[in-house]
């Protein structure tokens, strides 16, 4: 395993002008064996963008949909879901390796949050391609339009028992209502990926697969 690498060491790096080496792996199998690799840096999932762009909360961070899915029949979007507060935080001087939880933990420990949900329709499938996901949908061909608000609730959300029960969900964006479901290469893509490092993940620890009910009580 190679050396541990923290944040003010990549800051210092930073400093120095030294180079390093970083990859965003989509499961701890991925992440593991870049991590035997001698890779400087692994992010794991979206936590790259968090990272790297200094956020330090991801309550506070827009989230882009990045590729398509269907919105009834035979129309595409994208969406992007914005927070609703201006409120902007730094990242600690000293941070810890939780530290985007712990900022999440401590800011819906005393409020509710509320994002925008947004969506840009496909009106020019020349313009704004499905298949290829490195085309930017320019926004003044379709506009980016309000359509929702979504409100997380003032919650504790890390106890034990509730982390031990995450860790053994899967994240898959296959998992949605066929008139949402996602379009293009990228996506089916992450179909088969997803599913089978989620089969991978759950064979290593030796625990079932397991869907949320909503039934879920927590007493720690």
């Amino acid at each position: 395993m190679a050396e541990n690498v923290t944040i003010p060491a990549l800051q210092q790096m930073k400093r120095d002008g030294r180079k390093c080496v970083g990859v965003v792996a989509w499961d701890t199998p991925l992440a593991a064996i870049a991590d035997r690799a001698g890779i400087d840096f692994v992010s794991v999932g979206d936590s790259v963008g968090v990272n790297l762009w200094g956020h330090a909360n991801p309550l506070e961070v827009q989230y882009y949909s990045c590729v398509a899915y269907l919105l009834g029949t035979g129309q595409a979007m994208q969406y992007t879901i914005k927070p609703r507060s201006p409120q902007k935080t730094r990242v600690p001087k000293q941070p810890s390796a939780n530290y985007l939880r712990e900022a999440m933990a401590g800011t819906l420990s005393k409020q509710a949050v509320s994002f925008d949900f947004m969506i840009q329709l496909q009106t020019d499938p020349h313009r704004m391609p499905i298949e290829d996901a490195s085309v930017r949908w320019p926004e003044h061909i379709s506009p980016i339009i309000p359509v929702a608000r979504l409100r997380i609730p003032a919650q504790k959300f890390d106890s034990p028992g509730q982390l031990s029960f995450a860790g053994n969900l899967a994240f898959n964006p296959w998992h949605s209502l066929s008139a949402h479901r996602p379009l293009g290469n990228q996506n089916r893509a992450r179909k088969a990926i997803y599913l089978e490092l989620s089969r991978l993940r759950q064979s290593m620890n030796s625990q079932p697969h397991i869907e949320p009910t909503g039934d879920e009580r927590f007493d720690d």
